[in-house]
């Protein structure tokens, strides 16, 4: 089963880019994960419907979520997630269909 390793900061400041990296997880005999899987399961605000896609959209080890909506290309600038606690998992399929999730 593919065993999951998420570096990520322990704490974001008030304009910080929440970056997760899974790149260390491994568990797939050296092959490419057959899916990556980021989902968002709570935020501050509930499930922000526009984040939860951005995150649900990233199909490799890295997520990125920029802090402002102009830095993701969005038409106005401002806080693109409110501060507070999120709540992500991360699922990862081998080769063989083994599944873990973190």
């Amino acid at each position: 089963s593919p065993i999951i390793i998420v570096n990520r900061p322990s704490d974001i400041g008030p304009c910080g880019d929440l970056a997760l990296d899974a790149q260390s997880s491994f568990g797939s005999a050296g092959r490419p994960f057959t899916k990556v899987q980021w989902t968002l399961l709570d935020g501050p605000t509930g499930k922000d419907r526009d984040l939860a896609n951005i995150i649900s959209g990233t199909k490799s080890l890295v997520l990125n979520i920029p802090f402002d909506q102009a830095s993701a290309g969005k038409d106005s600038p401002g806080p693109y997630f409110p501060s507070g606690l999120y709540s992500i998992q991360l699922t990862l399929v081998n080769w063989l269909g083994q599944t873990s999730s973190y």
